[in-house]
């Protein structure tokens, strides 16, 4: 843009023509720069900081836009949303963009009505009062299914007429439902959805209280799978994993909606029965869901081998103040019924409860009984009943344990159980060799291994 002037030693026309060429400039755009035929050197300088001013207000500009744009950028992928509550007017002066606001056709939003429909889950009253004095913080759920906000209020002093409120509000909605997914696993079985051992846990110590206040009884009834190791080594653990799908789909559909139903581990299931009146109530259960697996089972990939359910039930409170006294003492029965025929229940009774510690206890002793000296060996004679002649022993194991004689036919199933009689078997085969080599007349002795000592794999090297 070209100003003429006059040329006059004060040329005040071409002065006077510069600042309404600036004046129009400002307010329009700021590209353009002043130019002046001028020779006055004061009007020319006065164009030269004309043009600095207007350069210096086009770079601010730009760079408003630019951070503008950030700013537009940062809430968009934060999923912020930002503005300001004036006070006494109650004016809504939004900051970037606030994709929320309402048209108003032009005219100035006035109020947080707008804002507080937002709000679901009977979490308005709530939220209105981050407006009340200082501000503060609250998450909230949304009028849409699914979504979460949060949302931080601050209150900025104003002049004499009053201050206002900053609101910042962020979409949390997948932050939320990650929370929430992180949650469920921690409580859930991954591969069937039913509560996970902690859950169960939490439920049944919480169940206990009202139980003994109210005299208020539940069964807690443990289920396994007869024979699923067979299932796993036969078809694979995939076809073992649809076996437990099914059994998990199969108790849901038998037990009432306020009844719980947990996998506790592996193949062992939980159904926590409440509100019972009698121990006829859960035998009842346990006769349905013993029907009902059977008949599902049958259909399965792995029916063959294993279409039956054991049951273990406790009574609460009766048979435990704790969820794990509860869940140890129906497992001790369940123990029962696989130790007899399976695809049946049983209850827990205290006979079972000595019985099983009992069993327990020399479980624990016979670790280590060669050890400790409690292991001896004494030999049978073998005679020839046609010479009448002894042709040799029969080395046999015995224990003595805590200064008594324990048959042979009660522990040396047990150690076989648990895998002591390779310790022990060694024992006996090394104490029958030993001993026998001292012998002056040429007599055999019989040493019984168990069928665990065969499979162990190193019985060659033990017998050279």
């Amino acid at each position: 843009m070209t100003v003429s002037g006059s040329g006059d030693p004060v040329d005040r026309a071409a002065i006077e023509a510069l600042c309404q060429a600036m004046c129009g400039v400002v307010t329009g755009d700021l590209s353009l720069r002043l130019h002046t035929d001028s020779a006055d050197l004061s009007v020319q300088k006065l164009a030269l900081m004309a043009n600095f001013m207007l350069e210096t207000a086009q770079r601010a500009v730009e760079r408003s836009r630019t951070y503008a744009a950030a700013l537009d950028n940062v809430q968009r992928v934060a999923r912020l949303e930002a503005w300001r509550l004036t006070r006494p007017e109650g004016e809504i002066v939004p900051i970037g963009q606030v994709c929320g606001l309402p048209e108003c056709d032009g005219e100035a939003l006035r109020g947080i009505g707008w804002f507080l429909d937002r709000v679901g889950g009977g979490q308005r009253e709530r939220v209105e009062r981050l407006f009340d004095g200082p501000g503060g913080t609250a998450e909230w759920p949304g009028n849409t299914a699914g979504t979460w906000f949060r949302t931080e209020v601050s209150a900025s002093s104003g002049d004499d007429e009053g201050g206002g409120h900053l609101v910042i509000t962020q979409d949390i909605s997948e932050r939320h439902r990650a929370a929430e997914e992180i949650r469920y696993l921690a409580e859930h079985d991954p591969l069937t959805g039913l509560a996970n051992r902690r859950r169960l846990i939490a439920c049944l110590d919480a169940a206990l209280d009202p139980a003994r206040i109210e005299t208020q009884k539940f069964a807690v009834h443990v289920i396994d799978i007869d024979r699923f190791k067979t299932v796993n080594d036969l078809y694979g653990h995939t076809t073992g994993d649809r076996v437990l799908i099914e059994l998990a789909a199969c108790l849901r559909g038998e037990v009432r909606e306020h009844d719980m139903i947990a996998r506790s581990g592996g193949d062992e299931f939980v159904v926590v029965q409440n509100g019972i009146s009698t121990e006829l109530d859960a035998s009842r259960l346990a006769e349905r869901l013993i029907g009902a697996v059977g008949e599902r089972l049958a259909t399965s990939e792995a029916a063959a081998v294993s279409t039956t359910v054991s049951i273990g039930i406790a009574l609460a409170p009766d048979d435990g103040a704790t969820a794990e006294a509860l869940l140890s003492h129906a497992d001790m029965a369940l123990g029962q019924v696989k130790s007899a025929s399976r695809n049946g229940f049983a209850f827990f009774n205290t006979e079972i409860n000595d019985a099983q510690l009992a069993r327990r206890r020399m479980e624990a002793d016979l670790r280590g009984a060669c050890g400790r000296d409690e292991i001896s060996v004494q030999y049978q004679p073998q005679l020839d009943i046609v010479s009448g002649r002894i042709v040799g022993f029969e080395a046999l194991a015995r224990w003595r344990r805590n200064n008594r004689d324990i048959s042979p036919a009660v522990f040396i199933p047990i150690a076989e159980e648990t895998g002591s009689i390779i310790e022990i078997g060694s024992f006996v085969l090394r104490e029958a060799c030993r001993e026998a080599a001292g012998w002056r007349a040429p007599l055999r002795v019989a040493v019984n291994i168990s069928v665990i000592q065969i499979k162990h794999g190193q019985l060659p090297a033990l017998v050279e």
